[in-house]
């Protein structure tokens, strides 16, 4: 008997990790590939000649960060308070918020340094923020918050 609750409990921890840590883990995994894109993209190939060694600390660290607040917002606002499809829109906007958020604080930091283009196409710049936060918080609520996407999560055990 006391083996099976241990085992229960076991199980318990283990759905409660998996619920709370995959927002998170999506959450900065979708901010990292967000950031590479942008240091290959607008710091190697459009605006090349400023070190790539400080673009790639800017982005792993802004990957990180950003992922993990558009997670711990999914956390606090979304899961266990939605569920299915009509988590999608609620999912969508709290990992949208930190992402555009830290895509305008990217630009202001940008306009200083010279890096990614800021100062030559500010718009482009903050637009493609904005598309890129929408569209990935997007994936990350369907991912999260449908069936399908929780059993392509299951399949690449996330």
């Amino acid at each position: 008997m006391i083996a099976q609750a241990q085992t229960d409990i076991t199980i318990n921890l283990a759905q409660l990790r998996q619920k709370y840590m995959r927002p998170i883990l999506l959450g900065i995994i979708g901010g990292l590939f967000a950031e590479t894109m942008f240091l290959f993209v607008q710091g190697v190939l459009l605006y090349p000649g400023k070190p790539v060694s400080v673009m790639m600390f800017w982005g792993v660290f802004c990957g990180i960060g950003m992922g993990g607040a558009a997670g711990i917002a999914l956390n606090l606002f979304v899961v266990d308070r939605f569920e299915d499809q009509k988590a999608i829109l609620p999912g969508t906007l709290a990992a949208f918020v930190p992402y555009a958020a830290c895509g305008y604080f990217c630009y202001e930091i940008a306009l200083n340094t010279g890096y990614y283009g800021a100062r030559e196409m500010g718009l482009l710049f903050v637009a493609k923020n904005l598309v890129i936060s929408f569209f990935g918080s997007l994936l990350i609520a369907s991912l999260l918050f449908t069936q399908r996407g929780r059993a392509m999560l299951k399949a690449l055990r996330l």
